[in-house]
């Protein structure tokens, strides 16, 4: 195989890899760390590499006056990291990742926008701040979730549900946007929705044809 042919596969085996990886949030002791990647695979993005295509992700915390914070991101060899003390409701986003052109994927050119929240399965319902897509805890109904989008419930969309041992199961919400999970093992669980909104722009002087949303939801089941 010719070295430009080899060239052109390896690019587009990369830019498959990164449309395919999303954001997630989770924490360690007094920290928040957020990750970039695919947690069912284990993998987990480091810098120098594509770690560093995450630039611009900001991260805020919900104190228990129930106002909101932002906290600066450190960016790690592994991972994004931030102080916590005790916060409980957590989320990042990024929209200010430059357009991308996926047509040899099927997706169309593209801007991308990336959001994670960081939360519980119980039956208390957070008051953070909605984010363009974000799932929420369902008040009164442990394990069931609503997702939103544009603070809208969103019907019948593909959530995928990946357990602590990498056991994979995919839902589709109801016409209010809602789903029913299993948690049959202890652990911590990422809920993963794609959206993609069929409206054209433009950002940084690049035109794109649909603006393509990604979100997640971290909780440990005990």
């Amino acid at each position: 195989m010719r070295r430009s042919a080899l060239f052109v596969l390896l690019t587009l085996a990369l830019t498959a890899s990164v449309s395919a990886h999303y954001i997630w949030l989770e924490r360690a002791d007094n920290a928040a760390h957020l990750y970039f990647g695919e947690v069912q695979e284990n993998e987990r993005e480091k810098s120098p590499g594509k770690l560093d295509k995450m630039e611009g992700v900001r991260f805020f915390v919900q104190e228990k006056n129930g106002k909101t914070r932002e906290i600066p991101l450190v960016k790690t060899a592994n991972f994004f990291k931030a102080p916590l003390k005790g916060e409980r409701n957590l989320y990042a986003t990024n929209e200010v990742l430059p357009v991308q052109d996926l047509t040899r994927f099927g997706i169309g050119i593209v801007k991308p926008f990336y959001y994670a929240r960081w939360g519980t399965a119980g039956t208390e319902q957070a008051s953070v701040p909605a984010q363009t897509l974000h799932f929420q805890p369902a008040a009164k109904s442990k394990n069931t979730f609503q997702l939103f989008f544009e603070k809208k419930p969103l019907a019948k969309a593909k959530v995928h549900l990946y357990a602590p041992n990498t056991w994979i199961k995919e839902y589709r919400t109801d016409d209010s946007g809602k789903i029913q999970i299993d948690t049959p093992w202890n652990g911590q669980y990422v809920l993963e929705v794609v959206h993609v909104e069929k409206t054209a722009g433009t950002f940084q002087g690049k035109a794109y044809e649909a603006r393509r949303h990604r979100a997640t939801y971290t909780f440990v089941h005990e």
